[in-house]
């Protein structure tokens, strides 16, 4: 699947909407998740996850364990309060589906949970994380993950 339409808008969007989550501003994440659903849920999947793993992998460079995301799981459940709607079940599909594992299908899942809604808790948990390290921008990580995109789309 290659990622195409025009990036800057998707960068826009993802720092809007992590900006969002790191203030713990529910109003201004509603307005950026209602922005995200004129771009492609699968898409943006594909583009927090490559946020994702390399900001986890950098705050933990001894490398990250079951237990360091069972604790991200617990902390962004109690910090995200603020949240309408979170839902540990997508916040664990989220950090399990970042690093290539896959727990169950969605026909498996105990409930739908959507691609929106797969966006919208990876926004919260990488707010979470760069709520936690000031100074850390998300930049990096998306030149970072286009760069990835790029890549595995020249393999296909």
């Amino acid at each position: 699947m290659t990622l195409t339409g025009a990036p800057a808008v998707v960068d826009r969007w993802a720092v809007d909407a992590v900006d969002a989550a790191v203030a713990a501003d529910d109003s201004r994440l509603a307005l950026a998740m209602a922005r995200a659903q004129t771009l492609d849920g699968g898409h943006l999947r594909r583009l927090l996850s490559g946020l994702l793993r390399p900001v986890l992998e950098d705050l933990h460079p001894d490398g990250v364990d079951g237990d360091d995301l069972a604790d991200l799981l617990d902390e962004t459940v109690r910090e995200t309060a603020w949240a309408a709607d979170v839902d540990p079940l997508a916040l664990a599909v989220v950090l399990t589906g970042a690093f290539g594992v896959v727990v169950a299908t969605r026909e498996e899942l105990p409930h739908p949970v959507t691609d929106l809604q797969l966006a919208r808790h990876a926004v919260l948990l990488l707010g979470r994380v760069l709520s936690t390290r000031p100074g850390v921008r998300l930049r990096p990580y998306l030149d970072r993950a286009w760069s990835e995109i790029a890549r595995e789309d020249a393999q296909d």
